[in-house]
C-alpha cells in the first residue's frame, strides 16, 4: 500500500539527515506512521472516542511522524468558516474573527464583536476588538457582497509576526498534497497533543529535513508539525495541564505516557505508541482493560488497516462510547 498517496500526499516526501542534508530513503514506518497519524485525526466520530494501540521495534520519531499526518489531515478538513448565513443568524455580541483588506493592498488579521442587523438583513454591524489607536471606537458595516471577500470564522487566526512561517509550512503542504484547504493554516486550532520526554522527542527531529519532490527547499520537523503556533502541543506525562488541553488527537510516547491516560479527557482520539521493549505485564494490562470496555459497535467510518505480510506493527483500533 502506498502509505503517503494514503494520506493525500501527491509527491514523493524525502528525508535529509544532518547538516549536510544528505537524503535517505523515506523509511517504510515513516511513511506508515504519516498514515496513521492522518486517520487518527480525521476520523471524529461522533459520540464516539477511537484509541489506536500501536506495538512498534522502535518509537523513534514515531510520534512526530505521526503529527505530521495530523497536521495534513486538518488541512484537508473543511473548517468551520462562516458562511453569510449563518453569520446574519449569531447572537448580538458573539466574537468573530476576519481577515480585512487594508492599506496598500496589505490584510489585517482584526477581532470583531457582531452587532446590530440593518436594512432588513441584509447588513450587519462589526465593531472592531483592538489594542491600536486606529481602531478605537471603529465599526464597519458587511454586506453579504463585503462578507464573501474575507475569511471569517469563530476560530482566532495566526498573528502577522507568524505569517511568514506559516507561508512556509504552506508551501511545503501545497506543493505536495491536493486538495488541501490552505487558509486552514491561518486558524490557531490545536490540533494534536504529543505526551512524550521532550529533550529526546527534540533531539529526534533536530537532525531530520524534509523535502518533496524535486524541490530543493528543505522544511525542518518541528516547522511541519507547527509547534510554533501550538498546533501540535508538546507534554511531558507528568505536566499538570494534561486534562485541560482540548484537540482532536493525543499521541501518547511510550509506557510512561500511556500511564497519563487517564488525565487526558478533552482529546477526542488517542494514538498510543509502545515499544516491544516496554510491552510488558502492566502494559499488557492496561491495552487489555481497554479492550475490555470498548464498544462492540464498528461503524462504517472506523479506519481499515490493509492486510500486509511480513508488516512490522501490530495495530489495534478500540471504540469507546463518549
Amino acid at each position: 500500500m502506498d502509505w503517503l498517496k494514503a494520506s493525500g500526499f501527491q509527491q514523493n516526501l524525502n528525508i535529509h539527515l544532518g547538516r549536510d542534508f544528505k537524503q535517505i530513503d523515506f523509511p517504510d514506518f515513516a511513511k506508515f506512521m504519516i498514515w496513521l497519524g492522518y486517520m487518527c485525526r480525521k476520523t471524529q466520530l461522533e459520540n464516539y472516542r477511537m484509541v489506536t494501540a500501536v506495538l512498534v521495534p522502535t518509537r523513534i520519531s514515531c510520534a512526530a511522524f505521526a503529527g505530521i499526518g495530523a497536521i495534513a489531515a486538518a488541512l484537508k478538513e473543511d473548517k468551520s468558516f462562516l458562511s453569510w448565513e449563518k453569520f446574519i443568524k449569531l447572537e448580538n455580541s458573539e466574537r468573530i474573527f476576519f481577515i480585512h483588506p487594508g492599506k496598500d493592498g496589505k490584510i489585517e488579521r482584526l477581532e470583531g464583536e457582531v452587532g446590530e442587523l440593518m436594512l432588513n438583513g441584509t447588513m450587519r454591524k462589526v465593531k472592531i476588538i483592538s489594542k491600536l489607536k486606529r481602531h478605537k471606537d471603529l465599526q464597519i458595516t458587511m454586506s453579504k457582497g463585503s462578507f464573501e471577500k474575507r475569511e471569517v470564522s469563530l476560530e482566532p487566526f495566526q498573528n502577522n509576526r507568524g505569517l511568514k512561517a506559516v507561508n512556509q509550512v504552506g508551501r511545503f503542504f501545497s506543493g505536495s498534497m491536493i486538495g488541501i484547504e490552505g487558509k486552514n493554516l491561518f486558524l490557531q486550532d490545536n490540533e494534536t497533543l504529543i505526551v512524550t520526554q521532550k529533550a529526546r522527542f527534540a533531539r529526534e527531529m533536530e537532525s531530520l529535513n524534509f523535502s518533496y519532490g524535486n524541490s530543493k527547499e528543505k522544511f525542518e520537523f518541528d516547522e511541519l508539525i507547527m509547534t510554533q503556533f501550538s498546533r501540535t502541543i508538546i507534554r511531558t506525562p507528568k505536566s499538570i495541564d494534561l486534562h485541560t488541553i482540548e484537540c482532536p488527537l493525543a499521541i501518547l510516547d511510550g509506557l510512561e505516557a500511556l500511564r497519563a491516560l487517564e488525565n487526558i479527557g478533552k482529546t477526542q482520539n488517542v494514538l498510543i505508541l509502545i515499544e516491544n521493549s516496554e510491552f510488558n505485564d502492566e502494559c499488557q494490562n492496561r491495552i487489555s482493560e481497554l479492550a475490555l470496555h470498548c464498544s462492540k459497535e464498528k461503524p462504517d467510518q472506523m479506519p481499515l488497516l490493509p492486510c500486509i505480510k511480513n508488516f512490522r506493527f501490530n495495530t489495534e483500533f478500540y471504540l469507546f462510547q463518549s
